[in-house]
């Protein structure tokens, strides 16, 4: 790698949490100045948005200028080549706590963002319920395949994961 790893760590620590950070600027030319043309993220619902769609979002929210309030925690740089680094870190808001990943590029000397993906979390604990409402974490999937608790992420007591692959016999 032709960069040092804990300068361009900083470098992406600086730029994150990606359109959270209003240093960068606010307007539709600054936001294409941050992105790679074919950029595109997977939402904390697990749907695809275009560059285009995550510009119209942006500008809805840039427009309203409420206080947007987080930190972050638990960052994470890794090459994936030359010029391409992988960024990870934990978002926490007011209301909700997310994992995200950025792809990064450094292209003519500036950062752009390749790709963004954003996975709410689960701020309960294993075994205890959400919400008033919602169930309990204990009571188990109905499919076998599952072997962790998709609220924390713990084990499911007396159940071990199925292999994904099956050598052949």
């Amino acid at each position: 790698m032709d960069h040092d790893l804990v300068a361009v760590t900083s470098e992406l620590q600086a730029l994150e949490p990606l359109f959270h950070r209003t240093e960068r600027g606010t307007s539709r030319a600054d936001f294409e100045a941050m992105t790679t043309e074919d950029f595109w993220e997977v939402g904390a619902s697990g749907a695809r948005y275009d560059r285009a769609f995550v510009w119209s979002t942006l500008e809805t929210r840039y427009a309203v200028a409420a206080p947007d309030e987080w930190s972050t925690d638990d960052f994470a740089c890794r090459p994936l080549s030359a010029d391409t680094y992988l960024v990870t870190y934990r978002l926490r808001q007011r209301d909700r706590t997310s994992r995200r990943a950025t792809i990064w590029q450094l292209v003519n000397g500036d950062w752009r963002a390749l790709y963004h993906q954003g996975t709410e979390v689960g701020t309960k604990r294993h075994g205890a319920p959400a919400s008033p409402a919602s169930s309990d974490c204990r009571t188990e999937p109905s499919r076998p395949s599952i072997s962790t608790c998709v609220d924390c992420l713990s084990p499911w007591p007396n159940r071990s994961p199925e292999p994904a692959w099956r050598p052949r016999r």
